[in-house]
């Protein structure tokens, strides 16, 4: 059984008593009598995208079947920009979230992780596509099916129900965005 840490349990009865909407809380889901990727799911969880609109994830996804990058530290920013470029996700055709990914406990210690992210990122489009999550890192690995390994980045693509149907990691190719645009059920190919 799953348990959550004590600092993480603190963490959650101290926003839950002071009202903090935006504590993610990993829940798994058994909604779907067919589970997709060994049964791994995106778990429920509620974060705040850069312009501050509160999302539950994964009912509220742009799309029934969506791109969610993630990654676990800032060094890893890169390699989500390299999928961001290798898939054009910037030119709107395709549904897809970014998710950093930050410990449970930095929510109630680090005030000012959304604020300089709101500052380096300045363009409000993209500012709607990341959404921050606090949460369990390893739960949230967990319930996805991947082992965490929190010095890599990660693609997946997602519907609205938290199937995960395919999970990657590192750096763009095109054998890699071939296989996302494969799993989305297009028929192009990254050029």
């Amino acid at each position: 059984m799953i348990t959550l840490s004590k600092l993480a349990k603190a963490a959650l009865v101290f926003a839950l008593l002071s009202g903090v909407p935006a504590l993610s809380q990993v829940q798994t889901s058994n909604s779907m009598p067919f589970p997709i990727n060994g049964g791994a799911r995106f778990p429920q969880l509620v974060g705040k995208n850069l312009n501050g609109a509160l999302l539950h994830l994964p009912e509220q996804l742009p799309s029934d079947k969506t791109i969610v990058l993630f990654a676990f530290q800032k060094a890893q920013a890169g390699t989500l920009q390299s999928w961001r470029e290798g898939l054009n996700l910037d030119d709107g055709k395709l549904a897809w979230i970014e998710l950093p990914v930050m410990p449970l406990a930095m929510e109630l210690i680090d005030f000012f992780t959304e604020r300089v992210m709101r500052y380096v990122i300045s363009d409000p489009k993209t500012r709607d596509h990341i959404v921050v999550l606090y949460a369990d890192r390893e739960l949230f690995c967990q319930s996805l099916g991947i082992d965490c390994d929190e010095r890599e980045a990660y693609i997946a693509v997602i519907d609205r129900a938290g199937n995960n149907f395919i999970t990657l990691k590192g750096q763009f190719s095109k054998e890699k965005g071939n296989q996302i645009l494969r799993t989305l059920g297009l028929a192009h190919s990254v050029n």
